[in-house]
């Protein structure tokens, strides 16, 4: 069974569109046992999304992308390496997650993107699982330079010995490779640097919208973003396939790229591997305050005065 494992909602602010709740309704008629939420920047939607998903009674998977660089107290534009994707394996998961969007929304932001640095991961790094992606992948940034593959290689192991190999996913992006040359390389890069490095390779189209009709909605919503207007030529257009697709329809643009059957169903299959690692559980309705244990000198004050704290 296939489980999309990469997708935006509107709560990607302008750059997607879809609400949680409708694209879970979409999973389930496809009869999906899982789907990922990937917003980018923050986690806005999560808890709307987990809730969705709990009533739909198919498992929540929660990611967040960010930006990826070297040195994320650097406004140098050099330093964007890319993005990366980053997933909540358990609730301790969840809650490093939380504190990494914030570290990088308050520390990291440049322009439109939240960023975060190895230094930063590393500090977070505990039940999360990594997902190396194309096209804006800091890997695919590195591949589009033609950077020499070893150098792409130790970045994507830098990260693989925080979090595990099994925990380190690479993912090659489902579009018609012919129509778009640069997706192909992207693939064919990452797919020798999975075999080489030993890592799990899965598949995802990477939709920003439900159905194939919302591309031009889509597309409205980035031109807002942008302050373009629609008949303007330098706007931005959606030139991939972006909506939800059905494991057929993976298979079947997958088989037309050249994938021989075994690596498409070792792929396919990597996406119920990785739902299968998920093991998520948000505590809701309640006070989730850290216990602060106060100093000795302030519990003698508070024994000594707290009669005279109450007030009538």
């Amino acid at each position: 069974m296939y489980v999309h494992l990469h997708w935006h909602s509107h709560y990607s602010l302008l750059e997607a569109i879809g609400k949680p709740k409708n694209i879970v309704r979409e999973a389930v008629d496809y009869e999906m046992s899982a789907i990922a939420l990937t917003d980018y920047n923050g986690m806005f939607g999560a808890i709307e999304f987990y809730k969705a998903c709990k009533d739909a009674e198919i498992k929540p998977i929660i990611w967040v992308e960010l930006g990826y660089v070297y040195d994320m107290s650097s406004r140098d534009k050099i330093e964007d390496l890319g993005t990366v994707v980053l997933l909540a394996k358990s609730f301790d998961g969840y809650q490093n997650l939380l504190k990494i969007v914030s570290e990088a929304n308050l520390h990291g932001r440049n322009n439109s993107k939240a960023r975060i640095d190895h230094a930063l991961l590393t500090k977070y790094s505990k039940d999360l699982i990594v997902l190396v992606w194309g096209v804006h992948s800091f890997a695919a940034k590195l591949i589009m330079k033609n950077e020499d593959t070893t150098k792409i290689a130790e970045e994507i192991t830098r990260l693989s010995d925080l979090v595990g190999t099994s925990h380190t996913i690479i993912e090659l992006t489902v579009q018609d490779e012919s129509a778009h040359p640069n997706i192909a390389k992207i693939n064919k890069h990452l797919e020798k640097l999975a075999t080489q490095l030993e890592l799990p390779l899965t598949c995802a189209n990477n939709y920003h919208y439900i159905d194939e009709a919302d591309q031009k909605v889509s597309e409205v919503a980035l031109a807002i973003k942008d302050g373009k207007r629609m008949f303007d030529d330098d706007r931005r257009k959606v030139s991939l396939q972006q909506h939800i697709m059905s494991e057929q329809e993976i298979r079947d643009i997958l088989t037309d790229n050249g994938y021989d059957t075994d690596r498409i169903q070792q792929m396919i299959q990597s996406t119920a591997d990785i739902a299968d690692m998920i093991d998520l559980d948000i505590p809701l309705n309640k006070i989730l305050f850290p216990k602060y244990e106060s100093p000795d000198q302030i519990k003698e004050l508070y024994e000594k005065h707290k009669d005279g704290l109450v007030v009538g």
